[in-house]
């Protein structure tokens, strides 16, 4: 069961839909106000595996990705926290991209 709902804001983006979900860890589509679509992931902490949060209490992904900024990487955007019912979340948002699998770039491009 996902924690956010479609067209909830989260740090004034909206929620489109879901992408992912696993124990600790939910993934996001959201939009800003232009509608250009971003990627929101939410951390779980208390269900989040400690060997996967730092020292400071932030989840190493999240750490790392304030650091990247590379063109083959897609882009950290910005990162923040939320009181759920579920619990305190850590979330990261960064640019969306969408993408297809080599044997469908083969099949397109011969």
């Amino acid at each position: 069961m996902s924690l956010l709902n479609i067209g909830q804001t989260v740090n004034g983006y909206v929620v489109q839909h879901i992408i992912l979900e696993n124990l600790y860890c939910e993934s996001y589509r959201v939009c800003d106000r232009e509608e250009n679509p971003f990627f929101l992931k939410l951390y779980i902490m208390k269900r989040c595996p400690a060997k996967l949060i730092n020292s400071n209490g932030v989840v190493n992904e999240i750490a790392v990705a304030r650091g990247l900024n590379h063109r083959n990487i897609v882009g950290y955007v910005t990162d923040g926290s939320l009181a759920l019912p579920e619990g305190d979340c850590q979330f990261l948002l960064t640019h969306y991209f969408t993408g297809e699998i080599l044997a469908e770039k083969l099949q397109r491009e011969g």
